[in-house]
């Protein structure tokens, strides 16, 4: 499984949307007649749970690999990502289904991908400021740091579940 370090938001966000959300958001594409991020979505939704690299994406989206189609497929990019703003406001929590799907992959024994999908929903979670899911990853990933004994880990996972929970009471009042 790739790092997420290596993928773009909008690759993570896709890979962590449901069917459900997944064709609500293009959808929504379709009607405002984003074309080019729609483009994107499709093609980044057809090699999951593979990713494709940056390059390779911005080759299917404008034939071409260039400076100015790496600047192009930047800024589509972080627009894209700008767009699923319609999906926190009809679906806050829509991130959330993932806990269920990692608590899936741990009981299967697939710990690498179970680590991978928390990573990436507390990554996308913190950054649409989604509290809910934020809290619940971690809480999540705590009681799993717990069970392998990995003290380094239980504590980050304590110190950024105090802070999720502060935010998100904050946030909710």
């Amino acid at each position: 499984m790739q790092p997420t370090k290596n993928l773009l938001n909008i690759q993570k966000l896709i890979f962590l949307l449901d069917d459900f959300h997944f064709n609500h958001f293009t959808q929504f594409l379709e009607e405002n007649n984003a074309a080019l991020p729609l483009q994107l979505c499709l093609v980044i939704r057809k090699k999951l749970p593979e990713f494709e690299t940056i390059d390779e994406l911005n080759q299917q989206i404008y034939g071409a690999c260039n400076e100015q189609s790496k600047l192009n497929f930047n800024q589509l990019s972080v627009h894209t990502f700008k767009l699923t703003w319609h999906l926190a406001l009809h679906y806050p929590s829509y991130l959330i289904n993932n806990i269920t799907r990692v608590q899936k992959h741990i009981n299967n024994g697939e710990l690498e991908m179970a680590e991978f999908m928390a990573n990436t929903t507390l990554e996308i979670a913190e950054k649409i400021g989604d509290y809910t899911t934020q809290t619940s990853i971690l809480e999540l990933m705590l009681h799993l740091f717990i069970i392998l004994k990995n003290d380094k880990l239980i504590s980050k996972a304590a110190s950024q579940l105090e802070l999720a929970q502060k935010h998100r009471k904050l946030y909710s009042s």
